[in-house]
């Protein structure tokens, strides 16, 4: 049977007529391609949403959040088809496959497979033309995919350039929360480990926050007179979340609010009570443009990419008929 297929289209496939067909189509849609879309009186190009691809969208995402949609997560992706069909559409008008070896690639493993004859051997621009005629990449989820995702990565990058110093103060300030460092509190500490008598423990932790205070020791050495801490005793610029995540919350709200140059009085955490010194106290501010001045131009880069594709998509809408199969047309046409 397989055979038999393989005949018929090979047969197909060989026939001048079909080949001067491919060839005019693909010279008309170049043509278009140059114009930038229909010329005046030329019919727009439609995007059709039959009942059936919506209720197929509806059922995949069913199966993704094992639920059925709400009507407005169908609208979504709804418009999330026709988006993705659309730049489906522009990739292939522009050629996008041209020279891309992922696509060229599975084009030629399936002309192979209908044709193992014919398609050995073959040029890369005869593969796209019969592709093209038989339309092999309409249907195949994974050629889509590589055009879409092709086509955003050309609107994006078609609004790449190098920023402007005022662009980029402008952006760190407008984004301050993206580049501001956190408050930071270097401390050492003195532990007394957890035992099953609390109260010889607090009495002990007493004992050794007078002999501190009244002896002025050096922080450095006030470890020796606490037990051992697997954690160390000294602890340089750590945020609260560092804090927290090793000590606890009401551990790192206490460090954070102790003064400069004192011992604080005992502080509980998991592991114990602590006597801290901290040493010092590094408030949150945003960094200057020269020290954070490749992460701006990243995050510019990313914010212009992101508005330019926006921008693009709306406009490439706006030559595209929207029909949904009960009528209901939109675009900047009705149809």
């Amino acid at each position: 049977m397989r055979k038999d297929i393989q005949m018929q289209l090979r047969r197909a496939l060989r026939w001048p007529p079909l080949h001067f067909a491919l060839v005019g189509g693909l010279l008309f849609a170049g043509k278009a391609a140059l114009t930038g879309g229909p010329r005046a009186g030329e019919e727009r190009p439609r995007v059709e949403l039959t009942d059936r691809r919506v209720r197929v969208l509806v059922a995949q995402e069913a199966r993704r959040i094992g639920r059925s949609p709400d009507p407005a997560t169908v609208r979504v992706l709804v418009d999330r088809f026709v988006e993705e069909d659309i730049l489906y559409r522009e990739a292939l008008r522009r050629g996008l496959a041209t020279d891309n070896p992922a696509v060229l690639g599975r084009l030629r493993q399936k002309l192979e497979f209908l044709d193992d004859e014919h398609a050995d051997g073959m040029e890369d621009a005869a593969v796209l033309r019969e592709a093209a005629g038989l339309g092999l990449a309409d249907d195949d989820v994974v050629l889509r995919n590589m055009f879409v995702r092709n086509m955003r990565l050309l609107l994006e990058r078609e609004a790449d350039r190098p920023p402007t110093e005022t662009e980029l103060e402008s952006h760190l300030q407008r984004r301050a929360d993206e580049f501001r460092t956190p408050a930071r509190v270097s401390w050492r500490h003195a532990v007394l480990a957890n035992t099953d008598r609390v109260e010889a423990r607090h009495d002990a932790a007493e004992t050794l926050l007078d002999r501190l205070r009244s002896e002025g020791l050096p922080p450095e050495r006030a470890a020796a007179l606490g037990d051992p801490f697997a954690g160390g005793h000294a602890f340089r610029g750590m945020t609260r979340r560092q804090i927290e995540t090793r000590f606890g919350s009401e551990f790192a709200d206490a460090v954070l609010a102790l003064p400069e140059g004192r011992w604080s009085d005992p502080i509980a955490s998991p592991f114990g009570l602590h006597l801290v010194w901290v040493e010092r106290h590094d408030p949150e501010r945003l960094p200057s443009l020269d020290e954070v001045r490749d992460r701006v131009i990243l995050s510019w880069r990313h914010e212009r990419r992101e508005a330019h594709l926006a921008q693009a998509i709306t406009d490439l809408r706006a030559r595209y008929d929207v029909i949904v199969e009960d009528g209901s047309t939109t675009g900047a046409h009705s149809g």
